[in-house]
Order: C-alpha cells, then sequence, then structure tokens
C-alpha cells in the first residue's frame, strides 16, 4: 500500500468518527460524556488533529480529554510491560506520537481518565475535569490513577506511575 493510499484511509476514517458515521462510544466514553453535560461543559467527540482524533475536544477551553480503556492502553497497575501483547505494544506507540504530536503541534496537555477510575471512582474524575478546565489544562500530573480525593479535594499520590506512553522525565 502506497503513503499516499495509506494517507487518504486514514483521511477518511478519521471523517468518519468526526461525522459520526464510524460510532467508537464505549461505555467509559459515555459515562464522561455524561460528565461533561452535567458540568455544561461544550464538546467535540472525536475531534482530528493532523491523523489523530481524540475522544474529547473541551470546545471553548482548548483542551482534550482521552478515555483510556485498561487493556488497549495497558493502564501499568494493571498490565506489567514486559508480557504486554502485540496489540497494546502497538497502541503504546500510538497513544506516545499522538500525545507528542498534540503537545508540539497544539500546546495542549492531555488528561488521560482510566477506565478503572471511570467506572470505579466517578467522583474523582469529575473533580479532575473541574480542576482541568479551572488551572485552563495545567495540573500535577495528567493520569486519573495518579489521584485520590481527600477531605472533597483532589490529592496527588506519593508514588507516581507514568503510563507506557510516557516516557520518564
Amino acid at each position: 500500500m502506497s503513503d499516499e493510499f495509506r494517507d487518504k484511509i486514514r483521511s477518511n476514517t478519521l471523517k468518519q468518527y468526526t461525522d459520526g458515521i464510524l460510532d467508537r462510544q464505549t461505555k467509559p466514553q459515555k459515562i464522561i460524556n455524561s460528565m461533561l453535560d452535567e458540568l455544561g461543559v461544550k464538546y467535540t467527540n472525536e475531534k482530528t488533529f493532523g491523523y489523530y482524533s481524540v475522544d474529547n475536544y473541551l470546545d471553548n477551553d482548548n483542551l482534550i480529554i482521552e478515555v483510556m480503556g485498561d487493556y488497549f492502553h495497558a493502564n501499568p497497575n494493571k498490565y506489567k510491560e514486559e508480557v504486554l501483547n502485540d496489540m497494546q505494544k502497538k497502541d503504546i506507540v500510538r497513544d506516545q506520537r499522538k500525545h507528542t504530536y498534540i503537545k508540539k503541534y497544539h500546546s495542549i496537555e492531555i488528561l488521560y481518565l482510566w477506565e478503572n477510575e471511570i467506572n470505579k471512582k466517578p467522583n474523582l474524575c469529575k473533580k479532575l475535569i473541574q480542576d482541568y478546565i479551572e488551572n485552563n489544562g495545567k495540573l500535577d500530573d495528567y493520569n486519573s490513577f495518579n489521584f485520590f480525593i481527600n477531605d472533597n479535594k483532589l490529592k496527588l499520590n506519593k508514588q507516581i506511575i507514568n503510563p507506557y506512553f510516557i516516557k520518564n522525565p
């Protein structure tokens, strides 16, 4: 397959996501959409940035939320790096490229809400979304698994865990 043909397929696929022809709405994604609706946040699902599509683009804030499935995106709290399968490794590379591209060309640090917290700690995710917006996209960390709530306030875990697609500083 030529690079030109591959680029055309990518572009058409992204357009179909944006137009709602292809639906990638997982249960965790629907939960986050509901939270954004409750908070009155205007957002676009599957907004494209170059060759990449993001789960939620916050229209009025120029911010991005990605909903990360624990299995497909290899949550490091559940999956050890040495046992990842080829599909997970491929997704990690894609996630790293997307993160780098968005940060470099659009100056946006993405908030990553992980499936485990979405399902088991929805209040934490809602609070993270609020803080992310109120602080204009500036947080001490951008992964939901690195936070907890104490006295109705977000607190950062003492030990920070990076997802596999984020290189350690």
